[in-house]
């Protein structure tokens, strides 16, 4: 627990502003490297000098200093840091101009050194104003040092005040305008960033940041809205967590497309609402690079076209679906027959295998629509067809050809019996009394059948013939069956 509150310690925070950030990191190596400067100077001290010690105060000071200034710094106090290392550093550097080595080469970089620390963490103009100061100390210690301190004369000539303060002032100017060209690119970058970020937000589709490892690091409002999560919960999601189990294979062939930089084109996907409602997004997915061209994200602008879909949708219904009963129509019906023909043709060699066609009618419809009305002859039509698929195998199809007629296909048939069974059954459920329009009704349907290929290779073959065993049933009395197979002709 120690260890870790110390690592915790040692490292630096991170700051939101970005300014803020650049600096605490500019003084955390400042501190860092002046700590190590003052315990190998005090180690060195304690191997080759004999006490008293030199100058062990003003490393006491200089330790102090650093120990203060990397704790503020943890405390996310950077302007305090700044002003503590800037001018107490100064003043640790003016004294041992004053009383030791005067105009020295590591005083100079020193100071320098502090010339630029204030320039960059603290205030442009405040490299100037050290400077200054810096040049200051430099001419006292010169002319008046050695007195004001009874230390030897220091030998020195006015070039080395003059170029001192050369240095002092150049460094401050470069600082300045090193300064200047870090705050006009911080203005721009964060410009840019406000701009994307605005983009961003108020974009009409959905966006989604995913990083190299899937996982969404970023979204937009309306991604939000589309997938029903608050951004805090989408943030941090694995991508698998929003899109239906289907999607998993697409995801996982897209994606590393992306990551070797292919263009894909735009595609649809089936994604997951919060609520576990399905979402039908078009998605268009590119990789954003930084500026070396190295990966940094996956970006993906989503589309809703949820209601296209449902409209695709109705309009497949309408295409293939009878709206009264909900059943096939005859359209469908007719190209599922097709098809179920040529699965058969394809199968001729095993044995066993039939197709079987079922043609319903059902009786006096008129006298129910003409002594009840229309609406409902419309409900009885619905409660037959119910009754139908309530009376059919799983795998049979059941569709409605006209107003009054109903076809069943068995697919596979591997026995002649299995129509006669499925056609009791209909007559039973069609024959069970119904409530309608105040009226008990007992109805009935004549069933014609007939059995690919005995009685037709084709589709319009096997439909006539199951009609005309229909009308064999309906000639019979009704309510009752006939197969083609067994019609006299």
């Amino acid at each position: 627990m120690a260890w870790a509150r110390l690592w915790q310690w040692l490292n630096l925070p991170e700051y939101k502003n970005e300014s803020d950030h650049l600096a605490a990191v500019a003084l955390n190596a400042f501190l860092w490297l002046g700590l190590t400067a003052t315990l190998v100077s005090v180690a060195g001290l304690r191997l080759f000098a004999e006490p008293p010690y030199p100058n062990a105060s003003l490393y006491l000071v200089s330790l102090l200093v650093t120990l203060t200034g990397l704790t503020l710094l943890r405390l996310r106090h950077v302007v305090f840091t700044g002003l503590l290392v800037v001018f107490g550093g100064w003043l640790v550097m003016t004294r041992t101009i004053l009383t030791h080595d005067s105009l020295e080469f590591v005083n100079l970089l020193g100071h320098l050194l502090l010339i630029f620390l204030g320039g960059l963490v603290l205030r442009p103009g405040m490299a100037f104003i050290l400077a200054s100061m810096s040049s200051l100390v430099a001419l006292v210690a010169y002319l008046t040092a050695p007195q004001l301190m009874g230390s030897e004369a220091h030998p020195h000539t006015p070039y080395h005040v003059i170029s001192a303060s050369v240095y002092f002032f150049m460094g401050a100017a470069l600082v300045f305008l090193a300064r200047r060209w870090i705050e006009q690119n911080l203005a721009r970058s964060r410009r840019n960033d406000l701009l994307y970020q605005a983009l961003f937000r108020h974009m009409p589709e959905a966006v989604v940041l995913l990083d190299l490892e899937q996982r969404i690091i970023q979204a937009n409002a309306h991604a939000s809205e589309l997938l029903g999560y608050p951004l805090n919960e989408l943030v941090g999601q694995p991508v698998e967590g929003i899109i239906s189990p289907a999607a998993s294979q697409l995801i996982k062939e897209y994606l590393p497309q992306v990551l070797q930089r292919a263009n894909l084109p735009v595609y649809e996907m089936e994604l997951r609402h919060k609520s576990g409602q399905p979402v039908n997004v078009e998605i268009s997915t590119a990789l954003v690079v930084d500026g070396n061209g190295a990966p940094m994200c996956i970006q993906n602008i989503l589309r809703d076209i949820s209601e296209r879909k449902q409209a695709e949708k109705e309009l497949l219904l309408q295409a293939t679906i009878d709206p009264l009963t909900g059943v096939f129509n005859r359209a469908e019906f007719e190209s599922m027959l097709d098809r179920a023909l040529g699965r058969a043709q394809r199968e001729k060699n095993r044995l066993g295998l039939l197709l079987g066609l079922l043609f319903i009618d059902i009786d006096n419809l008129k006298v129910i629509n003409d002594r009840l009305g229309h609406h409902n002859g419309d409900r009885y039509l619905r409660e037959v067809a119910d009754r139908l698929s309530h009376a059919i195998r799983g795998g049979d199809v059941l569709a409605r050809l006209s107003g009054d007629e109903f076809v069943v296909l068995l697919e596979p048939l591997r026995a002649i019996s299995a129509t006669e069974k499925l056609a009791e059954r209909i007559l039973a459920e069609i024959s069970a009394p119904l409530e309608l329009g105040g009226e008990t009704l007992h109805g009935s349907c004549s069933i014609g059948i007939s059995i690919f290929p005995n009685d037709g290779r084709d589709s319009v073959s096997l439909l006539r013939m199951a009609d005309l065993a229909m009308y064999a049933a309906k000639n019979a009395g009704k309510n009752q069956y006939k197969l083609f197979g067994e019609l006299e002709v």
